[in-house]
C-alpha cells in the first residue's frame, strides 16, 4: 500500500481536518453515494506551538499547529481521459449529491439528499488538485482535502468566506463584499467550482498533462478583482476555446455548466439592477436539478448509486 504524508500549519481555531473527514464517514455509512469516495486518513496528530509563545511571551490568539496527516495514496483525477474522467470526475460531484431514477418517464432523474452538506459538512475549496481517484478500488472518484472545509454549527474562523483556489471559486465569491465577509458560503458556490474544474480540465489537460500556454491561465492571479473580470467575461470566450484530444467528449457539459452559473448570475445581477425582490436563491435540490437540465444532450451519463449508469440524452 502507497502512503502519503501531509505536513501543514492549520489555525488552531478551525476544526481539525480529521475530525471533518471522520464525520464525512459517519456520513458515508449511511449512504452509498459518499461511502468509498473519500479519502482514507490512516492516523493524525496535531503538534501545538502554544506553549512556546507563552514561554516568549508571544500572543497565542490565533495561534497555528503543526498537522501530520498521513493517508493512503490516491492520484490526481487529470490522469484519466473519456468515460474514466467523466465516472470519477461524477463521483466526485455525487459526493456533494446524489441522484435517483425514478418511474416519472418525463423526469428519469430527480435530485436527492445532499449528504455531505446537509450533514454539516462544508468541502469550500473544489478544485482540480482536490478531485482525485483511487487505483486499488475501480478508479472511484474521490473528493479530497478537507483543510479549509468547515463543519456547519461550529465557529467560522475569520476569513473563511473567501478560503478557496481562486481559477476555481464561485464568482460571487470573487467580490469586495465577499472578501469583507458579507457574503455567506451557499452550497452552488461549490457546484460552481466543480463547473470551473472541468471546463479548466477539459481545455488546459491533455494526456494526462497541463498544456502549455492554457487558454484560461488568465485566471491564475492574486487578484481577485483581476479573476472575476476575466471569468465574467467567459461566455464570450468560449468560441475561441476548444478541448484538448483528451477531454472532447465533455467538453459540451463543461460548456453548458459554466454558461448556466454565469447566466444564472447575470440575472441574479439584473434582478438588483432592477430593483426585483423577488427570490434570486434556488433551493438546494433544484440547484443539481438545473445541472442535471445542463447535462441534458451533452453526451454524458450519470453514474448512480447502484452501479448502473442513467443516459441524460435519453
Amino acid at each position: 500500500m502507497d502512503l502519503v504524508v501531509k505536513v501543514y500549519w492549520p489555525e488552531a481555531s478551525r476544526a481539525r481536518e480529521g475530525q471533518i473527514i471522520e464525520k464525512a464517514r459517519q456520513i458515508a455509512k449511511q449512504n452509498d453515494s459518499v461511502n468509498g469516495h473519500l479519502p482514507d486518513l490512516i492516523c493524525s496528530h496535531d503538534y501545538s506551538t502554544k506553549r512556546i509563545r507563552m514561554a516568549f511571551g508571544i500572543t497565542t490568539e490565533s495561534h497555528r499547529v503543526l498537522r501530520v496527516m498521513l493517508f493512503r495514496r490516491l492520484y490526481p483525477i487529470t490522469d484519466l481521459i473519456g468515460d474514466k474522467f467523466w465516472k470519477a470526475f461524477w463521483e466526485c460531484f455525487r459526493c456533494r449529491c446524489t441522484l435517483k431514477l425514478l418511474s416519472h418517464a418525463d423526469h428519469p432523474v430527480m435530485p436527492g439528499h445532499y449528504y455531505l452538506w446537509v450533514g454539516g459538512v462544508e468541502h469550500n475549496n473544489i478544485s482540480v488538485r482536490n478531485l482525485m481517484y483511487d487505483k486499488l478500488n475501480e478508479d472511484r472518484g474521490i473528493l479530497n482535502d478537507y483543510d479549509l472545509a468547515h463543519l456547519r454549527g461550529r465557529p467560522r474562523p475569520s476569513g473563511t468566506e473567501r478560503t478557496g483556489t481562486m481559477p476555481f471559486m464561485a464568482l460571487d465569491l470573487l467580490t469586495n463584499d465577499a472578501w469583507d465577509g458579507k457574503i455567506a458560503r451557499l452550497y452552488r458556490h461549490d457546484c460552481e467550482s466543480f463547473a470551473w474544474v472541468l471546463l479548466w480540465i477539459s481545455c488546459c489537460y491533455d494526456n494526462g498533462k497541463e498544456i502549455p500556454n492554457p487558454p484560461l491561465d488568465a485566471f491564475i492571479t492574486g487578484d481577485y478583482n483581476r479573476c472575476f473580470v476575466e471569468k465574467h467575461a467567459i461566455i464570450s470566450k468560449l468560441k475561441d476555446i476548444a478541448a484538448t484530444p483528451s477531454y472532447e467528449s465533455s467538453w459540451g457539459a463543461s460548456v453548458s455548466l459554466i454558461t448556466l452559473f454565469v447566466s444564472q448570475r447575470y440575472q441574479r445581477e439584473l434582478n438588483a439592477l432592477c430593483r426585483d425582490n423577488s427570490p434570486s436563491e434556488q433551493a438546494v435540490d433544484e440547484i443539481v436539478q438545473s445541472c442535471q437540465k445542463a447535462l441534458e444532450g451533452k453526451g454524458v451519463c450519470i453514474n448512480l448509486p447502484d452501479g448502473s449508469r442513467h443516459n441524460l440524452d435519453g
